[in-house]
């Protein structure tokens, strides 16, 4: 029973720290990863290399 009320005295502490990073500190949006940079990433691996000298 003290491990579950422990858990959830936990998690409403992680809860509260959140919500007071989220309100102190401002996201930057211009550097956010988004889903489409590990898929261009994915796409990039495929892509045959090419050696310097050869044109």
């Amino acid at each position: 029973m003290q491990n579950e009320t422990a858990k959830r005295e936990a998690g409403a502490r992680l809860q509260d720290v959140g919500e007071t990073l989220r309100s102190s500190w401002q996201t930057p949006t211009d550097t956010m990863i988004t889903d489409d940079i590990p898929t261009l990433l994915t796409h990039l691996s495929r892509v045959p290399r090419v050696r310097r000298n050869a044109k």
